[in-house]
């Protein structure tokens, strides 16, 4: 998945694919002295034609495969944004923040 962080918490997905990195291990200002940092997680499908199916997921240090879904295969719209905004926070000296997308692509991912 060919994605670029624009700024802190803003990405640009241009493909799609699955395994992105958004949040990696002991990130800043992510890590756990300030935990609950993250408020929102927006996901704005700009592609023309076709839906985004999107997953956000939790994985651990080990890389196991005992994910923690936030959000799995939810289909966002053309034109549309999907925001979340309740408990969305976690502790990334724990796990990693994951993102997935079998559709449509551009898309733009900001994280407060």
């Amino acid at each position: 998945m060919a994605i670029t962080q624009q700024a802190q918490g803003v990405f640009d997905v241009t493909s799609t694919n699955e395994n992105a990195t958004l949040i990696d291990f002991n990130l800043e200002p992510f890590v756990e002295k300030n935990k609950g940092k993250i408020r929102s997680i927006s996901i704005c499908n700009q592609d023309g034609s076709s839906a985004a199916v999107v997953s956000l997921i939790l994985r651990d240090s080990s890389g196991s495969t005992n994910d923690i879904y936030i959000i799995k295969s939810v289909s966002i719209p053309t034109g549309v944004t999907l925001v979340l905004d309740d408990h969305v926070s976690f502790d990334n000296k724990v796990y990693v923040l994951k993102l997935t997308n079998s559709g449509g692509a551009p898309l733009s991912i900001i994280i407060r």
